[in-house]
């Protein structure tokens, strides 16, 4: 126990806005992942399995504006 006390002083702890500062970044950057690009990774892959090439090319050129390409 005293090994694990003293290792655990020599390290400053985080406390206060520091901790509260570098923790919301970690959640806003796993926010940001999951919506920006897991998200429609797996939207792009649902429709490549379950409804074929046809759909994935449906959604980007409507996407983008030229659903007549």
């Amino acid at each position: 126990m005293a090994m694990i006390r003293r290792r655990y002083q020599q390290q400053p702890a985080l406390s206060g806005r520091a901790a509260y500062g570098s923790r919301r970044g970690v959640v806003e950057y796993e926010a940001v992942m999951t919506l920006g690009v897991m998200f429609p990774l797996a939207v792009a892959l649902y429709l490549l399995a379950v409804r074929g090439f046809a759909a994935l090319y449906d959604l980007i050129a409507c996407s983008v504006g030229w659903p007549y390409l």
